[in-house]
């Protein structure tokens, strides 16, 4: 990051010889020879952490931790590793984890996470320089989802590491399921070892990417305007799909499977929202609604570089020139309830062209009469997050009937969000009960004392730790 900014600071002329190179590196031809020769390095620096290990004894590769915490004491952790021993290895994020009955579920999600996302505009007069990097250092995510399955019988006196512990493995079942994934479900009870997972596929789609300035339209191969989209989340390439499939935990395998798509609805199904927990706190035995938001496709977020990158998706529905022109017209975003009984859309609600939902929370019914919430898992009401032309607002369904549309907006001349993404409800605000506490300056010490720029520690000073007292 600090090479960026230095050659950020470049004279004039340097600049203008390096925009003439990086119009001499848009060959396909040299930009393969540059990935290349980007990897070379790559495969020094693994040799050279081989030959430490064996001098030191020191292990330097990659691993992954499943810590535990109860809430008070020390964090305790497990070092996952596979049936051969080898450390399990994330490629892509780990963007969430899922608990059921007798399993912690990790996925390799869809989120590609490299030195190209460390900077956004790093040579601001050097457009064709910033777009040829991307292309040297980007990759499009692996094209199918991998799971780890981790038996909660085995996660038994973790290592403690403030104790000195020893380090504790545990081995992790792999699962490969085809199609790349980044929102996973689980039902909570999972019979004979039997794992019930509900999948978003968000297929030749990677969320972690945004519009960057010199980012250029594939309609006519003009810049992209306007610059109110920079930043924002570019189009999926292919439609999305939603997947349940049943996994045996004991072995590994996937026993059944069902996957839908259905245009115009399942194109890109960015958040969802559900019945989480009973009246006990408990969470529901099984998932029967699940409620997806959609993001739909949008002209302007469509871009030369994705449809370049997704070209030759592995798991093509659509090709790519319809996938082209359904961006060109606008696919409007949607929201809808699927029954995973039986894998269907029973019911939807898309929105008008040019506005955009986000944050779908589902908030169970009141039942006065009974003094509780409801517990069916369609009773109740979504609530969303919405950018309409003219300003934000939030919309309230019934969770029962969608198509109808919202049963209230509410908005107010103040109100003024950004791009919103999960959420949780409470029913009622009250103040915090827990009496666990780590003070503020004492958890930041001993990292602000390894800073050798005072600025960091005045800004603790003056900005942070007068606003905690203790």
């Amino acid at each position: 990051i600090p090479l960026f900014s230095e050659l950020g600071e470049l004279p004039q002329e340097i600049d203008e010889f390096i925009s003439a190179i990086a119009g001499f590196y848009a060959a396909d031809l040299v930009k393969q020879l540059l990935k290349i020769s980007w990897q070379l390095p790559k495969q020094w620096i693994d040799y050279s952490v081989d030959r430490i290990e064996e001098i030191t004894g020191i292990k330097l590769k990659d691993f992954v931790y499943l810590i535990r915490w109860q809430g008070e004491e020390n964090l305790e952790r497990w070092k996952l590793v596979l049936s051969d021993g080898s450390p399990v290895i994330i490629k892509q994020t780990i963007h969430q984890i899922a608990v059921t009955q007798d399993y912690v579920i990790l996925m390799d999600t869809s989120f590609v996470t490299g030195v190209e996302q460390l900077f956004n505009h790093p040579f601001p007069e050097n457009k064709p320089l910033e777009e040829t990097l991307r292309e040297i250092l980007g990759k499009p995510e692996y094209p199918d989802a991998v799971i780890y399955l981790v038996s909660r019988q085995d996660l038994k006196n973790g290592q403690q590491v403030a104790l000195g512990d020893p380090e504790v493995q545990v081995e992790a079942k792999k699962v490969t399921i085809p199609l790349e994934a980044a929102h996973f479900l689980a039902d909570y009870e999972n019979p004979d070892g039997q794992i019930t997972l509900h999948i978003a596929h968000i297929c030749a789609w990677d969320v972690a990417d945004w519009i960057r300035q010199f980012d250029r339209s594939p309609y006519g191969n003009h810049p992209l305007s306007p610059p109110r989209v920079y930043g924002m989340e570019v189009n999926e390439m292919d439609i999305s799909r939603l997947g349940c499939y049943v996994i045996d935990g004991n072995k590994g395998t996937v026993i059944e499977s069902q996957v839908i798509k259905e245009t115009p609805y399942t194109w890109g199904p960015g958040l969802y929202a559900y019945l989480d927990r009973l009246s006990s706190g408990d969470p529901p035995a099984r998932l029967e609604n699940i409620y997806w938001y959609c993001f739909g496709l949008w002209e302007e977020l469509m871009t030369h570089y994705n449809v370049k990158i997704f070209r030759d998706y592995k798991y093509r529905a659509i090709p790519m020139d319809e996938v082209l022109a359904s961006g060109k017209e606008g696919i409007p975003a949607c929201l809808f309830r699927v029954q995973t009984s039986d894998m269907v859309i029973a019911d939807k609600y898309q929105f008008p062209p040019g506005c955009m939902g986000s944050s779908p929370q589902f908030i169970p019914k009141w039942m006065p009469d009974q003094q509780c919430f409801t517990e069916d898992s369609k009773t109740g009401y979504l609530v969303c997050t919405v950018f309409t032309p003219e300003r934000n607002e939030f919309w309230v369904f019934d969770a029962e009937k969608l198509e109808p549309g919202p049963i209230c907006k509410l908005f107010h001349p103040s109100l003024n969000f950004g791009f919103s993404l999960h959420t949780t409800w409470l029913p009622s605000i009250g103040k915090r009960e827990a009496d666990y506490n780590i003070p503020v300056a004492l958890d930041y010490e001993a990292i602000l004392n390894q800073q050798c720029d005072p600025k960091i520690r005045e800004l603790f000073e003056q900005a942070v730790y007068p606003h905690f007292s203790s």
